[in-house]
């Protein structure tokens, strides 16, 4: 079952086990993750940012917004102790600027930098 999905230069998917499937094509594609330290846990939200060659994905479980390259290679994270109850993010791409929703908070923060 599908529960998220955000569309760039590839269609993502976050499926109910909490997997994102990648379909750069007609044929699924893993979204491996590597490199993270905690695997995603329970992915609310995510934004493709094709420009800028990362697919940011809101991680309720992890308190977090991980920061993913196209293939799903881990890149960097967003943390704050304000990251209690994530539930959606949104990008102004013309702005360079990132909006996170946390419980009923909302957060404008500077788009990440890759490393």
């Amino acid at each position: 079952q599908v529960v998220e999905l955000a569309v760039g230069d590839v269609l993502y998917l976050v499926m109910a086990d909490d997997t994102i499937v990648r379909f750069p094509g007609s044929i699924a594609r893993p979204f491996t993750q590597a490199g993270i330290d905690l695997f995603l846990s329970s992915p609310a939200s995510l934004v493709a940012v094709p420009t800028a060659g990362m697919l940011l994905v809101a991680d309720r479980g992890n308190a977090r917004v991980a920061v993913f390259s196209p293939d799903g290679t881990f890149l960097q994270q967003l943390v704050s102790p304000s990251f209690t109850d994530l539930r959606a993010l949104a990008v102004d791409e013309p702005n360079g600027l990132l909006y996170i929703l946390s419980g009923g908070r909302l957060y404008r923060t500077a788009l990440p930098s890759l490393p």
